[in-house]
Formats: structure tokens, C-alpha cells, sequence
């Protein structure tokens, strides 16, 4: 058992580590190895949800919320999905981040899809976000 704590524990180090680089593609390395765990800490979420909310390269803020998605029953990664929403500019990002909260049927961010898509450019999603 204790040999298992300190390989998680070597994970959790390496995906911090790798978060924390220059390179987009180690980030994405980082943000990968979320995988490894069954149910990250707050600390992995927080520096996942620094990295959706703020790394300069949109494919790092992608795969950190698609990471982030496979634990959305955690109040701390919603609000950070809401937090992102309110904050995102790349359309993509906001389109993928108001199907995933739609999906979770998490209505905290209810004005922000018509701020950011509007009825009339996607008015499906829009539909889909307030059934």
C-alpha cells in the first residue's frame, strides 16, 4: 500500500511539474496524466483550472477542461467551468463549456451564454441551455 501512496504521490508531483513548463506540449503532458487518478485533490483540480482559466494556448485550455469534464460532480470544477464561461474568448472553448454545463443542467452561468452566443447565432445550444 505504501508503495502505491508514493507512485501517486510521484504522479501528482510529475503532472504539477509539467503544468508548470514552457512548453505547450509538456502542459498538455501534464494535463494528461490527470488520467493516472481517480479522483484528483484540490490541488491537481486547482492548477487544472488555473490552466483552463489563464495558459496563453488554447489546446492546453482544452485539454485541461476536457481533463477537468470526467469530474464535474465537484462543486470546485463547476464553478471553475462558470468562472471560464464568464471569462473565455476562444468560441470553441465557450461552445464546449456550455454543452458541458448544460449537460450537468448547471444554470449559476444562465446569463452568460446569451452574452457570449446570443439567441440568434446558435440558437440550438442556446435552447439546449435553457430546457
Amino acid at each position: 500500500m505504501e508503495a502505491q501512496q508514493e507512485a501517486l504521490e510521484y504522479k501528482e508531483a510529475t503532472l504539477i511539474s509539467l503544468l508548470g513548463n514552457e512548453s505547450a506540449s509538456k502542459r498538455i503532458q501534464g494535463v494528461q496524466l490527470v488520467e493516472e487518478f481517480d479522483k484528483p485533490d484540490q490541488d491537481i483540480v486547482a492548477a487544472l483550472g488555473e490552466k483552463m482559466l489563464a495558459d496563453e494556448n488554447t489546446n492546453v485550455r482544452l485539454s485541461a477542461m476536457e481533463a477537468l469534464s470526467k469530474f464535474s460532480y465537484s462543486e470546485q470544477v463547476k464553478a471553475i467551468f462558470i468562472q471560464a464561461l464568464e471569462t473565455e474568448e476562444n468560441p470553441s472553448i465557450q461552445v464546449a463549456l456550455i454543452e458541458i454545463l448544460g449537460q450537468l443542467q448547471e444554470k449559476k452561468g444562465h446569463s452568460a451564454p446569451e452574452k457570449i452566443i446570443g439567441k440568434r447565432r446558435y440558437p440550438t445550444l442556446y435552447q439546449k441551455w435553457n430546457q
